[in-house]
Formats: C-alpha cells, sequence, structure tokens
C-alpha cells in the first residue's frame, strides 16, 4: 500500500537543512531588530545618541544578533523538529516555546556575565522583557515560515 506524498510529512527532504537554517538566520535577525528596539526606546538619552551615531546602534544590534542566537538556532529547530507533521500545533506553540525561551537565554546571558548585572531589578527585568518579546516574534515567524 503505498502512502500519498501530501499524506507522509515525516520523509526526509534534500532542501530541509538549508530551509531551516535560513529561517534561523531571518529569525535571529528579527529577534535582534525587535530587541534593539525595545531596549533603545527604553534607554531614551541612549537612544537618540545611537540613532545620530549609527556604529553604536550597529554594534548593538550586532550584540542583539548574538544574544538571539541560541534561540533561534538550537531552541526553535529542536521544537520544530519534535512538532513536525502537525501544522496547527506548531503554530500555537512556536511563538509561546520562543516567549519562555527569550527570556530564558537573556537571564541567563545576564546570570553568566555577558550582559551588566546591576543591582535595579528593572535592569535584569528590561533585559528578559527585551528577550521575551523578541523571542516571541522569532517564534512567530519561525511557526508560519517552515509550513509556507
Amino acid at each position: 500500500m503505498k502512502v500519498p506524498p501530501e499524506v507522509n510529512l515525516q520523509r526526509p527532504d534534500l532542501f530541509e537543512l538549508p530551509r531551516i537554517l535560513t529561517i534561523s538566520i531571518i529569525a535571529t535577525l528579527i529577534a535582534a531588530f525587535i530587541g534593539t528596539a525595545i531596549v533603545l526606546i527604553a534607554t531614551a538619552p541612549f537612544s537618540l545618541l545611537a540613532i545620530i551615531v549609527f556604529p553604536i546602534y550597529l554594534a548593538s544590534l550586532v550584540a542583539a544578533a548574538v544574544l538571539a542566537a541560541p534561540l533561534t538556532f538550537v531552541v526553535l529547530p529542536l521544537t520544530y523538529l519534535l512538532l513536525k507533521g502537525r501544522p496547527i500545533l506548531t503554530l500555537l506553540v512556536m511563538p509561546i516555546v520562543g516567549l519562555i525561551g527569550g527570556g530564558f537565554v537573556m537571564y541567563a546571558w545576564v546570570e553568566l556575565g555577558l550582559l551588566p548585572r546591576q543591582y535595579d531589578q528593572i535592569t535584569q527585568q528590561l533585559f528578559s522583557i527585551a528577550g521575551m518579546l523578541s523571542g516571541f516574534s522569532a517564534g512567530a515567524f519561525y511557526g508560519r515560515s517552515v509550513y509556507a
């Protein structure tokens, strides 16, 4: 008994790895843009300086892309592999995984000392909120893109 090709969603595809890597790169850029925008808006005087002096903005964008890479290159592809063949569940779960993963990744970067750990709770909360919202948007993009 032969299974029609539209039913067999579990078969390996030659272009699956390049497609996943491309989606991960674009999701990293989306997360970096959103995270950088949130941090620059929250730090109002610095944001004006970063807009005027473009290398400051570019450096913060590159740093945000590096900080978002564990989520977009590890957590979201693993979630896709676990939910492969279930497109509706993937669309619902990916943004939530991105939200939780983005907050956890930013908290881990602060705890590891790669982000400034000040004694204000507002700094850690700002980084966590930026990570959560950028992870949410990257997860939503990722979930929609894998089945497009």
